[in-house]
């Protein structure tokens, strides 16, 4: 008698270790799912059509309904990485570069954790002075520094500062400097300063420069260009214009040069790749549009047009037609020469 009952109690306990297995897959994928914020993926179910099966259907649906509960709340978005800069006895330091796109460059002294921290010049309202390298004044002005006037101010509903430029820096080798300071260590400082931008590659596109590449004059080619920072409008295959000013109707990249591919990566890159040339010559213009960081400019916005000229098969044709022409002429001539000769010949 004891025989029956062993039997389905080994068949329900392989089951039972089947269906925790899957079950513990299927959590796995639903832990992992919910970290990365992506789509919850369809679970798998067992074979077995049952009770067992039917409950573990209830699960897998209240699992996938919990991780899309988990996808659905808001991600909270940590703080862009700041520099900081606390202040220490003995002194510290930190180096920034201002933007050549945004013409602003952002530091925390570490004020939202320590009252006793502060930052000179005083930014409590924008100033428009700056320290010099040791820190023992900060009376100077931005504007003599750098060239052009500019700011220094604290963010609302942060501790962070921003340095920000009305226009773009005439005096390249200028530098600002700004203190930390506390008094808890005593005489505790820290020194930032600011690093006006370089300039930019010759195929590189900000608000206040246009981009000329060299011209595709064979098939299978590409170029490259970047529309760094944060563009408000970025090229596409479909907004491509004909000319340098970028002016007209825009058209499709693969009507003007077919089997043309304008490939986007990261940080704003961009390959136009050219596998065949076009039957008529095309002078390519693309837009990357900028919000206009200068002041007196808020809410406008500053185009970058990147042109590039892309030669034409008719080109080679017409060379081929004037080589054949050139060929008659010279062949005309000499016949011409010949007849003059036997003719003359004949007379004597």
């Amino acid at each position: 008698m004891g025989h029956p009952i062993l039997i389905p109690c080994a068949a329900i306990t392989a089951f039972a270790v089947s269906t925790s297995g899957v079950i513990a897959n299927n959590a796995d994928r639903l832990s992992t799912t919910a970290l990365v914020n992506e789509t919850a993926p369809v679970l798998r179910r067992v074979a077995h059509s049952n009770i067992f099966a039917d409950y573990l259907t209830g699960l897998s649906e209240e699992a996938i309904d919990s991780a899309r509960a988990v996808r659905a709340q808001p991600r909270r978005l940590s703080q862009s990485a700041v520099p900081q800069c606390k202040p220490t006895n003995p002194q510290g330091q930190q180096t920034l570069n201002l933007s050549p796109y945004s013409l602003e460059a952002k530091f925390d002294c570490g004020m939202a954790t320590d009252s006793k921290i502060q930052v000179q010049p005083d930014c409590a309202s924008p100033s428009d002075k700056c320290c010099d390298k040791a820190g023992d004044t900060c009376t100077l002005t931005i504007k003599d520094t750098v060239g052009v006037s500019g700011s220094v101010s604290k963010d609302e509903g942060s501790s962070f500062i921003t340095v920000k430029l009305d226009d773009i820096p005439t005096k390249v080798d200028g530098k600002l400097y700004f203190k930390c300071t506390t008094t808890e260590p005593a005489g505790g400082k820290c020194i930032v300063g600011v690093n006006m931008p370089d300039a930019l590659g010759e195929s590189q596109c900000n608000f206040n420069k246009d981009v000329k590449l060299p011209a595709i004059t064979e098939p299978n080619k590409e170029t490259t260009f970047e529309c760094g920072g944060t563009e408000t409008t970025t090229p596409t295959e479909d907004q491509v214009f004909v000319g340098d000013g970028c002016t007209g109707e825009p058209s499709k990249l693969s009507d003007l040069v077919p089997g043309a591919a304008l490939i986007k990566s990261q940080n704003g890159a961009f390959r136009l790749k050219v596998t065949s040339l076009p039957s008529k010559a095309q002078n390519l213009c693309f837009k990357c549009v900028y919000p206009d960081p200068r002041k007196g400019k808020s809410r406008s916005t500053a185009t970058c047009k990147v042109t590039v000229a892309v030669s034409g098969t008719s080109k080679t044709t017409t060379a081929s037609t004037t080589a054949s022409a050139a060929v008659g002429i010279v062949v005309s001539w000499f016949a011409a020469v010949a007849l003059v000769f036997f003719s003359s010949a004949g007379v004597c």
